[in-house]
């Protein structure tokens, strides 16, 4: 029987019949030793538009079904400011760039958490950070081995793709074999890489060559790809989440997809939405996902646009209303030796570590005690030092952590 978990994945996403066996016992053998999973991703996320949110929801679904996954993203910052979409939405004179790419690893985090991800699971690189370690280790030669592999690789494979993004994706495949190097504290490699399925043939291509060059053992990471969908982008707007119905409508009606690609649109939120608020002839109307499909297998092309828009809109709305930035959680830098000192002491308190372990996604202090073993009033205590000093802070009657990792500057 196979594993529930990997089960669910394999519904809701694509795998390739190479890689299906594979990922069975890989699952199934971790799943029952308890041992980690690591999966990579990498996109470009500029807004909330509905193509970004998707990914992030599936991700976090996935995160959710196996709690010994770790999520490594890796935000795609070299060509952000070179894309049209950030042109057409106004972003393209941030005069401030780090502070603009730090906001938007915040929101990727907060996102993540918001969809039921755990904070443990969730770690975010920049594809400039990761390239700069591969260009600066000399004593592995990461340099060399990538241009060893895209001298091999054979150009039919990134038809219809520009070099910007040839690189982009092989370097992201390149990425997920050698991230274990480049950051000890993956102490395994990866062993999914969450893609798109539109670049499914140039991400199988390098994985082999990375296999032939000797660059991985085997052909690992092993491709997981979102289920195809068509692309709903006109005059290079995408459907937001701080669209109005007429302006999702507007783009959607403009690219008119065709009755197959609205059946695998909707199909994306099938498990997620059995029953539709769909507006049709600017009325509202509840359907189930059936009569959306009979509609959209109807003539009416003007019907099938509605309940496409209605279904982006309504997912979109949905998600919005999940989000809670409160629960971002930054790392604290501490620069004040008072702070450090402070800090350090309680740390080597019994119990608070666990505790802060505890408060991950929310604990309350009676749940705290019986899970420590400890008296209530024991435990209120070490709640009001760690409130004190800000570590944790208290949100309808549970306590939640308000740091993911502490750091020490050392000049303070």
């Amino acid at each position: 029987m196979k594993n529930i978990s990997f089960t669910r994945v394999i519904e809701e996403n694509f795998v390739t019949e190479e890689d299906f066996s594979v990922l069975g016992s890989l699952f199934e053998s971790r799943t029952n030793a308890k041992k980690t999973i690591n999966m990579y991703t990498s996109f470009t996320f500029i807004t909330p538009n509905y193509r970004a949110i998707m990914i992030l929801y599936n991700i976090s679904k996935i995160l959710k079904l196996y709690p010994y996954m770790k999520l490594h993203i890796v935000l795609s910052d070299a060509n952000m400011f070179n894309q049209e979409y950030i042109k057409s939405v106004g972003l393209q004179f941030e005069t401030d760039y780090e502070k603009f790419i730090k906001k938007q690893i915040e929101r990727i985090n907060s996102y993540l958490l918001s969809f039921g991800a755990k904070p443990s699971q969730i770690n975010i690189y920049t594809f400039s950070e990761i390239w700069e370690k591969v260009v600066s280790n000399k004593s592995s030669h990461f340099l060399i081995n990538y241009y060893s592999v895209i001298s091999k690789m054979n150009t039919d494979s990134s038809k219809n793709t520009t070099f910007d993004r040839f690189f982009q994706f092989s370097s992201d495949m390149f990425f997920s074999v050698v991230l274990q190097y480049l950051y000890p504290d993956l102490t395994e490699g990866i062993d999914l890489f969450f893609g798109r399925i539109e670049k499914k043939d140039i991400y199988s291509s390098v994985r082999s060559t990375l296999y032939a060059e000797g660059v991985s053992k085997i052909k690992k990471p092993y491709l997981i790809f979102f289920k195809h969908h068509p692309e709903i982008s006109y005059n290079n707007r995408l459907p937001e989440w701080n669209m109005n119905f007429e302006e999702v409508l507007y783009i959607v009606s403009n690219v008119k997809p065709s009755k197959k690609d609205c059946v695998n649109l909707i199909n994306l939120f099938k498990n997620d939405m059995p029953e539709l608020d769909i507006i049709l002839d600017g009325k509202h109307t509840k359907k189930t996902f059936e009569e959306c499909l009979r509609i959209i297998e109807s003539d009416s092309e003007p019907y099938r646009m509605e309940v496409c828009a209605s279904v982006i809109y309504e997912f979109l709305q949905k998600r919005k209303c999940d989000i809670d930035y409160d629960l971002t959680m930054p790392v604290l830098s501490l620069n004040s030796k008072d702070e450090v000192i402070k800090i350090t002491k309680l740390l080597k308190t019994k119990h608070i570590l666990d505790i802060l372990k505890l408060c991950e996604n929310g604990e309350t202090t009676s749940v705290l005690a019986k899970k420590l073993h400890l008296q209530v009033s024991n435990v209120s205590n070490y709640i009001t030092q760690l409130k004190d000093l800000n570590l944790i802070k208290e949100k309808e009657g549970k306590f939640l952590r308000n740091h993911s990792k502490i750091m020490i500057d050392l000049d303070v």
